[in-house]
């Protein structure tokens, strides 16, 4: 009776361990780099004479990348079935600006009243991913999914209404701008908004199964 016993506390474990072998390994990689910039200016004015640099607002938004996302991943085959590699990569830049000013004089001169953004995004980083997974004993054959994207996002919103008794000179200029000027009924609304996508990045996925 006991080396019945003693025989089954050896084997047990190996038998109950054997199933852990039946299936292939399995890798999953989850990776990020995000960066973002969000920024909200308002101005409201009002004066007899508004001159020069009043009223104005201006943003400036940058992001600049050059890490890369990086994975290695090797899943040896089992006796069942084949090993399973998953890799999720991802780059995201994103601005995100909303600018407004409102102004009233008897006179506007000089550069018043007037909105300025500035958004830059630059990446030279890249995803890469390098898979592996062997095939399964019974037949079935590895598994590598990779998913990777770079994305780069500006969003820029700008306001500006002015009333003036005078002409409004180079006073309120820029997107969405409501000008009424007594004087002349000059209207002067010119864009001033510069968005940059610089992008040199790449994704690369390098795969291999085996039966």
């Amino acid at each position: 009776m006991s080396i019945f016993i003693a025989s089954a506390l050896i084997l047990g474990p190996l038998a109950i361990g054997s199933n852990v072998f039946a299936q292939g390994g399995k890798n999953t990689a989850n990776q990020g780099i995000a960066q973002a910039n969000n920024a909200a200016n308002a101005a409201l004015c009002a004066s007899g004479a508004l001159t020069g640099p009043a009223c104005n607002t201006t943003t400036n938004q940058a992001n600049a990348n050059s890490g890369s996302n990086t994975a290695g991943q090797t899943a040896g085959g089992g006796a069942s079935g084949g090993g399973t590699n998953a890799a999720n990569q991802g780059i995201s830049q994103q601005n995100n600006a909303a600018t407004s000013a409102l102004c009233a004089a008897g006179a506007l001169t000089g550069a018043a009243c007037n909105n300025t953004s500035t958004q830059t995004n630059a990446n030279t980083g890249s995803n890469t991913a390098g898979q592996t997974a062997g095939g399964g004993a019974a037949g079935g054959g590895g598994t590598n999914t990779a998913n990777q994207g770079i994305g780069q996002t500006n969003t820029n919103q700008q306001f500006a209404q002015c009333v003036s008794s005078g002409s409004l000179s180079d006073s309120c200029k820029g997107p969405n701008a409501q000008c009424v000027s007594a004087k002349n009924n000059q209207v002067q609304c010119d864009q001033e908004a510069f968005d940059k996508l610089i992008n040199s990045g790449k994704s690369a996925t390098a795969n291999l199964t085996t039966k």
